[in-house]
């Protein structure tokens, strides 16, 4: 019969209710509403909506939809609402008897969402409960509804989802294929997955793993190598060829499959790197280097063959020889330096057994055209040092040669424009003057780009675009040039134009990390996410090796809340380069965001036994112990590392440091002398034990011997000069001391607190208390700049202050104390 009116009423304010949020006062309403009107089948179903919390179970909205449905046993909508309740509540037995029911409805038949709904829990369901085959019934139904997508989804955001990702319900579809030894089922499907997200590795490695159980060797070979070019042979795609391999019991043939493979394409790049791979795999490194040499004279620009060969060089411990070919690939390809940046560092890093110097550079032999890119690498070598004059000289050398090198101009411009010793009319004569040596050079494109840089620092944008653009016109541009024009557009607020600026460039040079990042980075900043995503997805088509790239992706995960994708993710790269600092840092991120720092120090631990050579994971194994304040612990694995290292000079270096971060400098005093007894002319070591000695005021003589060798093997380098000085003020003489610290500043690329300070106590100890008081305050300014974290900079801060307090009360300083013993 009718429904009374007050029920009505009291149905219309809880759906009001609903609305607002307000879910108890809804439930309170509908019950009273019920008690009017028992046999409602609204009521009972608006009751179970307003009982449901998203995905947790409840009871009580579990037996309002029984309700429901027992009064209309013909609704879909309340049989679905119900089965979904009773996943949740972990009754799957229960929720397929509600979806078998609902499959009876009339508006099932009718295959509307709620229908297609009805069979993806179905067979999700199905899934779960081992019934293989009659899921995959259900799934191809689904997807034969959402693909391609119709006007009758918009309304379902998980429907919605699928028909935009029906990727997801191949793999589905694919997973339970194997499952029942449908192969050929599971490669369709995965084709078509591939199809639609033809850069996911994942899918390639599912599908690969599914034809190497029955496909024939020829097929086979066939597709690894389609896979292999499709992700050029990257690390990660020849650790998957070798697994499938092993799988096969053939591993002893991928080789000679290769080889056989270059036959037919002897031109395929992706072919010559794989096998060049598999031959390093198994100790023939001399066949393997030969083809990399081979490639990279080929064609100097291909940045990935040369950072195979400048791996191979290192792991071979010919550390000059892979700086050679990073100096002959940039004489080649100016242009494409920064993609270089990442094996420079690895033949730079502290602490290796065997690490590239300045003097290798200086002193190796290469020919005429490649002199000024030697230079240009040698500035920045000593700039990474500290040695300003070093690098300046260097970058001058490089401009000098007869052959042009743009990256030394550009760097040289870069530094004339930031240097604070000179005034704005003498910077600007500087860069016009390397502009004119471009132009007499007839390198017209270099001049006017040297020109846009410096009304880009006078902030005239406009004249600024049209140099750029006019150079861009003279010759094929750099992406160097490029990168900054797009830079310039953005400056002016042209961001359509910077954007199609920077999409050509991706294009045109599909390996460039740094057009990617700065596309990406303008999508975030204009909120528009999906773009984003977007030129991250073709960053990792176009360069599936990258680790900048993948990193990125992971972040992104991280941040979309997938965890765990991230974090496998994460720990591929970390597999792949397990020394990897960047790698290694947002791992740490990512477990101390969700809490997990016993599991981080359980990967080290991990990575260290695997890895014990890694100083990098060696380091931040004793950080994460100090922070427990577990200094017991950090200390073991520093005297293991050292143990291990017993031999090698620079590798003992890096972890006598280390033993800093536990507060026991006795350790690390005796693991500089043990380096300076394998090394007697170390210069890092000589400096950092005379210095130690010299700050703490004892074998002030020694102090001295020490601190000379490292000043003769660096005579330019700020910080050796600051020792010199340091054991001359403790020695007592002042004046000296006063002069070495000046030529430590002038020569310091960046100015440093601690050399400041030093300074600004032998101006008072030379009685020029106003002169010290202007360094004490230039000191206690950088280090606030520099944020005073460390706790060497708080102390600093601290000892600053003090003194500044002093003189402002009329008191004496507590300036450093002079040496008290020779011995």
């Amino acid at each position: 019969g009718r429904p009374p009116l007050e029920s009505l009423e009291l149905y219309a304010r809880a759906r009001g209710e609903l609305l607002a949020g307000e879910r108890f006062a809804a439930i309170a309403l509908l019950n009273r509403a019920i008690a009017l009107d028992p046999h409602s089948y609204e009521l009972y179903y608006a009751l179970g909506e307003a009982y449901s919390d998203g995905d947790s179970p409840s009871a009580d909205a579990i037996e309002a939809f029984e309700k429901a449905v027992k009064e209309r046993p013909e609704s879909l909508e309340a049989h679905l609402k119900l089965a979904r309740q009773l996943i949740a509540d972990r009754q799957p037995e229960r929720a397929r008897q509600q979806l078998w029911r609902a499959m009876l409805t009339p508006a099932y038949q009718m295959q509307g969402a709620e229908a297609i709904q009805v069979d993806l829990l179905t067979g999700k369901l199905l899934a779960e409960e081992g019934y293989d085959q009659a899921a995959l019934d259900a799934f191809e139904r689904v997807l034969s509804q959402i693909d391609p997508p119709n006007p009758m989804l918009r309304g379902n955001p998980e429907l919605l989802f699928l028909s935009m990702q029906p990727e997801v319900l191949h793999i589905q579809i694919a997973e339970l294929a194997v499952k029942r030894g449908q192969n050929d089922r599971a490669v369709r499907a995965l084709e078509a997955a591939i199809e639609l997200q033809p850069q996911r590795f994942d899918l390639h490695a599912l599908l690969l793993r599914t034809l190497s159980t029955n496909a024939d060797r020829s097929a086979f070979a066939t597709r690894i190598s389609q896979f292999i070019r499709r992700f050029q042979a990257s690390d990660q795609a020849m650790k998957l060829v070798r697994e499938l391999y092993a799988s096969q019991n053939r591993s002893d043939e991928l080789a000679s499959d290769l080889e056989r493979l270059l036959e037919v394409r002897p031109q395929d790049r992706s072919l010559r790197l794989a096998l060049a791979d598999e031959l390093a795999s198994r100790g023939r490194d001399p066949e393997a280097r030969s083809i990399l040499i081979k490639a990279a004279q080929a064609d100097p620009a291909d940045t990935e063959v040369l950072r195979r060969l400048v791996s191979s060089l290192d792991r071979s411990g010919n550390v000059v020889e892979a700086a050679r070919w990073l100096i002959l690939s940039s004489a080649a390809e100016p242009g494409l330096i920064r993609q270089t940046s990442t094996s420079w560092a690895k033949l730079l890093r502290v602490g290796r057994s065997e690490r590239l110097r300045l003097v290798d550079l200086r002193q190796m032999s290469l020919p005429q055209s490649a002199e000024a890119a030697r230079w240009f690498w040698v500035s920045r070598v000593a700039e990474l040092w500290n040695r300003q004059s070093t690098a300046r000289d260097a970058l001058q050398r490089s401009v000098d040669q007869v052959e042009d090198f743009p990256p030394a101009y550009r760097l040289l411009a870069t530094m004339s424009l930031m240097r604070d010793d000179i005034d704005e009319a003498k910077k600007i004569e500087l860069v016009d003057g390397l502009s004119q040596r471009a132009r007499d050079k007839d390198n017209l494109a270099l001049a006017y780009e040297l020109r846009a840089m410096l009304r880009l620092h006078q902030k005239n944008v406009e004249p600024a675009l049209s140099d750029l653009a006019t150079a861009m016109q003279q010759a094929k541009p750099s992406p160097e040039l490029i990168l900054t024009y797009a830079d310039a557009l953005l400056v002016k607020g042209e961001v359509t134009k910077a954007e199609q600026t920077l999409w050509q460039l991706v294009n045109d040079y599909p390996s460039f990390e740094d057009a990617y990042q700065k596309l990406f980075g303008v999508y975030l900043a204009r909120r528009q996410p999906q773009q984003a995503v977007q030129v991250l997805t073709q960053w990792l088509s176009s360069d599936p090796g990258t680790i900048e790239g993948r990193l990125l992706q992971a972040v992104v995960m991280a941040q979309g809340r997938q965890t765990a994708g991230a974090e496998r993710l994460l720990l591929q790269l970390l597999d792949e380069s397990p020394d990897n600092e960047q790698v290694l840092g947002t791992l740490q991120g990512l477990y101390f965001q969700s809490g997990r720092g016993d599991d981080w120090i359980k990967l080290l631990e991990a990575q260290r036994q695997k890895h014990p050579s890694n100083q990098a994971v060696v380091q931040r194994l004793v950080v994460a112990y100090d922070q427990l304040k577990q200094a017991e612990k950090a200390v073991a694995v520093i005297d293991q590392a050292r143990a291990e290292a017993a031999a090698q000079p620079d590798v003992l270096y890096a972890l006598a440091h280390l033993y800093d971060v536990v507060d026991r400098k006795d350790l690390t005093e005796q693991t500089l002398q043990r380096v300076i007894e394998l090394d007697p002319q170390h210069a890092g070591a000589s400096n950092d034990l005379g210095y130690s000695w010299a700050d703490q005021g004892i074998k002030l003589q020694q102090a001295d011997r020490l601190i000379r060798i490292a000043v003769e093997a660096e005579p330019d380098n700020h910080a050796f000069l600051d020792s010199l000085a340091w054991v001359l003020y403790k020695r007592g003489d002042i004046a000296e001391a006063r002069r070495y610290l000046e030529l430590a500043l002038s020569e310091a690329v960046r100015p440093d607190a601690v050399v400041i300070d030093h300074l600004g106590d032998v101006l008072y100890r030379m009685n020029e208390p106003e002169a010290a008081k202007q360094r004490w305050k230039q000191a206690r300014d950088l280090v606030v700049r520099e944020g005073g974290g460390r706790d060497d900079l708080r102390e600093l801060r601290l000892n600053l202050d003090r003194k500044l307090s002093a003189l402002e009360k009329g008191e004496t300083p507590q300036v450093a104390p002079m040496g008290e013993n020779e011995s």
